[in-house]
């Protein structure tokens, strides 16, 4: 939903952030990364915060979808640090792979959603 609606992740940075710094390796290019890297991660925890107590705090959710969320979220939390890293390295990179693939996507079209005198004029 993030990616669709063309929000910021700190995933969907990585590439285009770091092409100036491996252009040009120095300091004032990593000084930026990080600053860039910096704002987009606080504000993701910031956008979850806000998120987290606004579902908390007010009648938005119902009862039974609120104690499935803490079901999840204490499960969650139950990994070690190590696996923890892992996992959202791997989240990571298939979020990012995503938006990665999202511009070759949208120039594909499937047939299905083609005119009939466009797939005339395919033949």
């Amino acid at each position: 939903m993030v990616v669709m609606s063309r929000q910021q992740l700190f995933t969907e940075t990585t590439v285009t952030a770091v092409l100036p710094v491996i252009a040009k390796f120095n300091a004032g290019n990593l000084v930026r990364l990080a600053r860039m890297w910096a704002m987009v991660f606080t504000a993701n925890f910031v956008g979850t915060l806000f998120a987290a107590l606004f579902s908390t705090f007010t009648p938005v959710l119902s009862a039974d979808l609120f104690n499935g969320m803490l079901d999840l979220s204490r499960h969650l939390v139950g990994y070690n640090l190590y696996e923890m890293i892992f996992r959202g390295v791997a989240a990571g990179f298939l979020i990012a792979a995503m938006v990665w693939l999202i511009p070759s996507a949208e120039a594909a079209q499937f047939v299905g959603d083609a005119s009939a005198e466009e797939i005339v004029a395919l033949h």
